[in-house]
């Protein structure tokens, strides 16, 4: 696995233009605080994070997940 440095403003704009897509096409029933993590990672994966996973599982709470998830060696 190799990561780099995340450009926030980079990542901010894939966010907003998502959104923006998705508002235009009439998706809006898709939009909520949970479906942020979709554009986010799609930009994480295909530029600085690679085996990044979504909705990971906590180790020791049963019932709580991570957004985002990635092992650094």
């Amino acid at each position: 696995m190799t990561t780099k440095d995340v450009n926030v403003n980079q990542l901010a704009t894939a966010v907003m233009w998502w959104l923006s897509y998705t508002s235009a096409v009439g998706r809006n029933y898709v939009l909520s605080e949970g479906s942020i993590k979709f554009p986010a990672s799609e930009y994480l994966e295909k530029s600085t994070i690679d085996e990044l996973e979504l909705e990971y599982g906590h180790p020791k709470l049963s019932r709580k997940r991570f957004d985002f998830f990635f092992r650094k060696n």
